[in-house]
């Protein structure tokens, strides 16, 4: 009967073995950062997490659209020509300003399960067109 008992317990677990295996590998635990490299800096983590600030303080379009939008550069500016205003990126983001009436930036865009690249893309722009005059 003790025989019984151990055979029965070790398919049992074997089950529940192959059962979380099965589990683990249905989920995705790739966990690096597959963003691209914007051309400026941009933590959500810092402004929405540690700052506080509302999504849709940024992100306008949030409430009437499928997607958030990205918000105007302009938008960044104003809040940064008073907060952080010599900080590195937000100097570059200035730059920008001055330069550019769109800063470029590049979107991952999701189609068939694959991220895709998309470059020059900026709000207020045609798919490709870079914001350069």
């Amino acid at each position: 009967m003790k025989t019984s008992w151990l055979i029965a317990g070790l398919i049992v677990l074997a089950g529940a073995v192959f059962v979380l295996l099965a589990f683990l590998y249905i989920l995705p635990l790739d966990l690096r950062d597959h963003s691209p490299v914007q051309p400026i800096a941009f933590s959500h983590k810092v402004h929405a997490g540690d700052n506080g600030i509302p999504c849709l303080f940024c992100h306008r379009l949030a409430p009437d659209s499928p997607v958030a939008g990205i918000p105007a550069v302009a938008d960044c500016r104003a809040c940064h020509l008073f907060i952080s205003s010599d900080a590195p990126e937000i100097v570059k983001l200035t730059a920008y300003c001055r330069r550019l009436p769109l800063l470029p930036r590049i979107l991952a865009r999701v189609s068939e399960g694959r991220a895709k690249k998309v470059e020059g893309v900026s709000p207020g722009t045609r798919r490709g067109a870079t914001g350069a005059s």
